[in-house]
């Protein structure tokens, strides 16, 4: 009887730790700085009844705001600001991944060499 209760102690701590995000990824940064899931999720979800754009933008302001944030940093590399970007309002997971690995979505048309967040 102890094995098997042990066995379902084992299995419930590596479910539990399933759900926690793993190292490296934009989430991380997020609990670093001490805020929770619920700061952009509602249960499993991204906010509801707000588009992604916008849970982004409660902290990190919209597309211009984050434009001219950013922009003397590329412009010291001799690059293109992303955000600046001229393919729409693209939504934020474009490239920020949150809990998977972030990618460079410019790097479908174009040859930019920098490490996404």
């Amino acid at each position: 009887m102890l094995r098997k209760e042990l066995v379902l102690v084992l299995l419930a701590g590596l479910i539990g730790a399933g759900s926690v995000q793993a190292s490296g990824f934009l989430a991380d940064r997020h609990v670093a700085r001490k805020m929770t899931c619920e700061t952009c999720h509602v249960g499993t979800a991204v906010k509801k009844n707000k588009k992604e754009l916008e849970v982004c933008a409660d902290c990190h302001g919209d597309y211009d705001a984050m434009y001219k944030k950013h922009d003397a940093k590329y412009k010291k590399m001799e690059m293109e600001n992303p955000h600046g970007q001229h393919d729409g309002n693209l939504p934020c997971s474009a490239c920020h991944k949150g809990h998977k690995p972030s990618k460079n979505y410019c790097l479908e048309c174009h040859n930019f060499d920098f490490k996404v967040p």
